[in-house]
Formats: C-alpha cells, sequence, structure tokens
C-alpha cells in the first residue's frame, strides 16, 4: 500500500500541508485581522445562553413532576446546552473566548469542562495535535475519521453508538493519553534519527514568519511526566470534582429531585448529546468515503451547510464550518461565516449538506471497494 508521505512526494498537490498553506495565503492580512477580532460578551452571552438551556431543563423536572414529556423535554434541553458548552470549549482550546489567555483558560477550565467530567488541559493536548497533524498516520484523532475500520454496516454502526471509540477516546484525553503520545513522539524522532543522522533535527513549534497568517499557532501545554501521571490527573480534575458535588447538591438539596437523575440527566446526556454527538460529526468532517485513506488524506477538508435542527443536534456555534476553522483555528466562532464566504468556491474544500445524508448515504454504500 502506499503511504500518504509517498503520494505527497509523488504530487505535492496531494499534500495537505501544501493545501491548507495555500488557502491560508489567499487571504488578506486585513481581512484575517477582522476575522481575528474577539468579543467576549459575545462569548459571555452564548455560555449564558446554553447553560441556562440546563437550568431550564432542571427547572422542568422540579416544576412539573416527572412524567414521560417531562424527562424527554429536559433530556434533550440539558443536553444540548451541554453540548452547545462544550463546542465553546472547543474555541476555548484555541484561545478563541477571551483575548487574554488566562482568563480564557479559566473560563473553559470552570464554566465549560468540569461541569462535564473534563479536564481541560488534556483535551487542549490532544486538540492542538490533532490540528497540527491532520491528513497523517501520526494524527491523534485519525481513528475516528478513517474508513478502513468501519467499511461495513455494523462497524460504522458499531462507531456511532461508542462502542469501538469511547474508552480510547477517555484515555486519549487523559495523563495517560498525554504520556502515552510524548512516548510515541520521542520514539519518533530517534527513528527518523537513526534512520537519516545527517538530517536537520525536526522543530515542533516554529516561529511563524507573518504573524497575522499564524491564526493556527501552538498555545502553552502543560507536559506530563512520567513520574508525575498522578499527581497531574488529580489536579487537573479537582475541579471535575468540586461541580460534581455541586451538581448533586443542587438537585438533591435544592431541587429535591431524586439522586438518579444525577445519571439520566447528566451522565447520559454528556455521553449521547455530547460525546455520540461529536464523534460523529468528527467523523463526517474529516471522512472521506474513499479507500485507501492514505490516498484522500489531501481532502479532508470538510464543511457543512446544515439546516437548524442538524446544528443543533451536531454543530452548534458554526461547527459545521469546519475546514474554515482548520485553515483559521483562532479565528472566533461568530467569525466563521465570514471565512467560509471567501473561501467557500475553492476547490480544495469539500462541501456537504447534511449530516443525516452524508450518514445515510455512507451506510447504504459500505462496504466500499479499495480503489
Amino acid at each position: 500500500m502506499t503511504d500518504s508521505s509517498t503520494l505527497q512526494q509523488q504530487d505535492p498537490s496531494k499534500d495537505i500541508n501544501v493545501v491548507q498553506s495555500r488557502l491560508r495565503q489567499s487571504v488578506s492580512s486585513a481581512d484575517l485581522k477582522e476575522w481575528l477580532t474577539i468579543r467576549t460578551s459575545r462569548s459571555y452571552l452564548d455560555i449564558g445562553v446554553n447553560w441556562l438551556s440546563i437550568v431550564l431543563g432542571w427547572a422542568c423536572l422540579a416544576l412539573f413532576g416527572l412524567n414521560a414529556l417531562t424527562l424527554t423535554a429536559a433530556f434533550f434541553l440539558i443536553g444540548f446546552g451541554q453540548y452547545g458548552l462544550f463546542i465553546l470549549g472547543h474555541d476555548g482550546l484555541h484561545g478563541c473566548l477571551h483575548p487574554k489567555l488566562p482568563q480564557n483558560d479559566r473560563i473553559c477550565r470552570w464554566l465549560i469542562y468540569s461541569p462535564m467530567l473534563m479536564g481541560f488541559e488534556d483535551g487542549r493536548r490532544n486538540h492542538l495535535e490533532h490540528h497540527k497533524r491532520l491528513g497523517h498516520e501520526d494524527d491523534p484523532d485519525r481513528y475516528l475519521h478513517r474508513m478502513s475500520d468501519k467499511n461495513s454496516f455494523l462497524s460504522l454502526l458499531a462507531f456511532c453508538l461508542g462502542i469501538k471509540t469511547f474508552l480510547k477516546t477517555v484515555i486519549k484525553v487523559s495523563p495517560v493519553g498525554a504520556l502515552r503520545a510524548e512516548r510515541e513522539k520521542a520514539l519518533s524522532r530517534q527513528q527518523a534519527r537513526a534512520a537519516a543522522p545527517a538530517a536537520v533535527p525536526e522543530i515542533e513549534s516554529a516561529a511563524p514568519e507573518n504573524p497575522e497568517q499564524a491564526s493556527y499557532h501552538d498555545l502553552p501545554i502543560v507536559r506530563t511526566q512520567t513520574g508525575s501521571v498522578l499527581k497531574t490527573y488529580v489536579v487537573s480534575r479537582l475541579p471535575v470534582a468540586l461541580w460534581q458535588l455541586t451538581i448533586i447538591g443542587l438537585l438533591l438539596f435544592v431541587l429535591k429531585l431524586p439522586w438518579w437523575l444525577y445519571l439520566t440527566h447528566w451522565i447520559a446526556t454528556i455521553y449521547f448529546c455530547v460525546f455520540l454527538a461529536d464523534e460523529i460529526r468528527a467523523f463526517c468532517d474529516h471522512a472521506i468515503p474513499q479507500l485507501p485513506d492514505e490516498a484522500v488524506d489531501y481532502q479532508r477538508l470538510v464543511t457543512f451547510t446544515p439546516n437548524l435542527a442538524e446544528k443543533i443536534a451536531f454543530a452548534p456555534h458554526s461547527m459545521h464550518l469546519h475546514a474554515e476553522h482548520h485553515l483559521f483555528p483562532r479565528v472566533p466562532y461568530y467569525n466563521r461565516l465570514k471565512v467560509h464566504q471567501q473561501l467557500k468556491d475553492q476547490p480544495e474544500i469539500t462541501i456537504r449538506k447534511s449530516y443525516v445524508a452524508f450518514m445515510t448515504r455512507l451506510f447504504a454504500a459500505l462496504p466500499l471497494k479499495t480503489d
């Protein structure tokens, strides 16, 4: 099988890094400067709206009792509120919620990630690596969007239900995952030096030539040392524990609701409305229904233009404009449509209309034949 690096050497136009560089260079500095403007008031407003959805879900249960209608309505009010927060937190991983990075990180850690049982630093470390390595074998999220292990109806269904990916995703965004990733990178460097000892050493994060064009530059990442995994985990999850105790206390002692609602209307909503929805979205936003995967890695810039219902369920806060996000990750979500309007006619960007339609067609087409 021909790997992606060989294809890139044969035809540079099939190197996703070359594709992204060309598209970024097609944008003027003046436009990019406008797009990069962060409006903190908008960030706080949208965080508040999503938390209001969650509060309304709980209030619905407390005021109108526990029956099929209220339980269903509350489930989706809470779940969609959580998912909206999660997507806002994704913008926070790139420093897009507040112009001051420490304040941006506090917002993400305390108002978004910790309530939903997630560690902010581990999420940032993994996600920035995904942006750097999209379309390469060592992309930490490659297992989400490759087709080779989803090339049957049952295997794709297992993916959509989280059966194939839940444990791997949880480990990936933990200190254990960080330690594993650093060891793999160290081993890869050693192998590269052994294969080409005279080569120039790899530079992980080179300073960009044009700062205005570098909206995709790295942010600080907390490194995990071998002997500090447990300590790192405890420190990063302390806000998580405090939030869970607070939520349980509110449900039991303020709203007078039964304890099991914490499981059904907080934990289960995170799984179904956040984890599964985001895994499916991530697959759709990068999957190319062709095999082998390596032959189409340069095509993984995909954008959707779905209806309102699909936006709420799969891609709130302009997350459906995903190719634009990969090209300019430091552009806040509310400015992403401006990027789309300028780049939507570029042939390197695949535009799909509906998440549901794409998945339906894919299920019907399986198994794919290897070209």
